[in-house]
C-alpha cells in the first residue's frame, strides 16, 4: 500500500503569471493498494468515518487521472482500492486543487503499473493533464518553482531558495471561482511596456526572495498581466489587500487564478492574523483564513 500526501499550491505569485508556483503547507493525502479485480474507492474523514463521495468516480480527478495514465501506457489494471484519507486543500480557490488531484492521480497509477515513470516523465504528463506547470512542478518538487516550456514542449524548472524569514497568511472566501472564468477575463494581448513591467519585477520578485531583501516585495509583487482584471472578481479584494497593508504585511497578491487572496507576513509578526480576523468579519463575503509555511518537500510517499 502506498500513502501519498500532497501540498496545495499558488500559481503566478503576483508577476509570474503561469511560471511561478510554490507550495503550501496544507495537504491531501490518499492510500491506494493493489487489488485483484476489485475497482472500489472509499472516502473517509479525517476521523477515519467512510463518507459518500462528494462528487461520482467519473468526474473524481483523481480517478480519471489514473485512467489517463493507464490509457496512456497501454495498462490494464488487473484492480486496486484507494482511499481519500484527508482533503484540507479547497477546490477552485486558487489553491491548486486540481494540480494537487491530477499529481495524486499520477502517483498512484505510477505505483500500480510498478513505478514506470521518472519523476520527469511525471512532471510532463502532468503539465499535459493541467495545461500548464506551474501549480503541479511546485506540487511535485516543493519549494517556490520557476518552470518553463521550450520549443518542444518539455518542460525546464528551477527551485527559487527563499530566505527565513516570512509567512503567508492565506484568506479563503466562501465562494469559487472556476480557472475558465479567471482567464477568460485577461485580455488577448498585452503592450510591450506592460511586457515589460511583468519580467522586471518578476526578476525583482525572485532576487529579493532569495537574497532575503524582503523591503522590496511590494514593489516587486506589481502585476499587469492577471491581477488587475482578476481583482474585479473578487468582492473586496481591494479593501482587503489595503487592511493588509495598513496592519504591516509585506505585499500581497491574488493565488493562482483567486479567490484566494495572500499576504505575505514577517515571520517576527505573530499576531498578524489576530489583528486581520476581525476586519475581515465585516467584509462582503465570509473569509476562512490560515497561516501557512512553504512546503519544501512536495510530493511524499510512503510505503504502509
Amino acid at each position: 500500500m502506498l500513502r501519498i500526501k500532497v501540498p496545495a499550491t499558488s500559481a503566478n505569485f503576483g508577476p509570474g503569471f503561469d511560471v511561478l508556483g510554490v507550495a503550501l503547507g496544507l495537504y491531501n493525502e490518499i492510500m491506494v493498494e493493489k487489488a485483484n479485480g476489485v475497482f472500489e474507492f472509499i472516502w473517509e474523514d479525517d476521523s477515519g468515518n467512510v463518507m459518500e463521495a462528494p462528487v461520482c468516480a467519473e468526474e473524481n480527478l483523481v480517478l480519471t487521472t489514473m485512467a489517463s495514465v493507464f490509457n496512456q501506457f497501454s495498462f490494464k489494471c488487473p484492480g486496486y482500492k484507494l482511499w481519500s484519507k484527508s482533503c484540507a486543500i479547497p477546490v477552485s480557490r486558487g489553491l491548486g486543487s486540481s494540480a494537487a488531484s491530477i499529481v495524486a492521480g499520477i502517483y498512484a497509477a505510477n505505483y500500480l503499473m510498478g513505478g514506470k515513470m521518472t519523476k520527469e516523465e511525471i512532471c510532463a504528463l502532468a503539465t499535459k493533464f493541467e495545461g500548464h506547470p506551474d501549480n503541479v512542478v511546485a506540487c511535485i518538487e516543493g519549494g517556490m518553482v520557476i518552470s518553463a516550456v521550450g520549443e518542444d514542449g518539455e518542460v525546464t524548472s528551477s527551485q527559487v531558495l527563499i530566505a527565513p524569514g516570512l509567512k503567508l497568511f492565506v484568506m479563503v472566501p466562501d465562494y469559487k471561482l472556476s480557472t475558465h472564468m479567471a482567464r477568460s477575463v485577461l485580455p488577448d494581448s498585452y503592450t510591450r511596456a506592460d511586457m515589460v513591467y511583468n519580467v522586471s519585477h518578476v526578476a525583482m520578485l525572485v532576487t529579493a526572495l532569495c537574497h532575503g531583501d524582503f523591503s522590496k516585495l511590494r514593489v516587486a509583487l506589481g502585476d499587469r498581466i492577471h491581477q488587475p482584471y482578476r481583482l474585479r472578481l473578487i468582492p473586496g479584494a481591494e479593501a482587503i489587500f489595503e487592511i493588509c497593508r495598513r496592519e504591516g504585511s509585506l505585499g500581497e497578491f491574488v493565488s493562482g487564478a483567486g479567490p484566494t487572496l495572500i499576504a505575505l507576513v514577517p515571520e517576527e509578526d505573530t499576531n498578524f492574523a489576530e489583528r486581520i480576523r476581525p476586519k475581515l468579519e465585516t467584509q462582503v463575503l465570509e473569509w476562512k483564513t490560515y497561516e501557512l509555511e512553504i512546503c519544501h518537500s512536495g510530493v511524499s510517499l510512503e510505503v504502509i
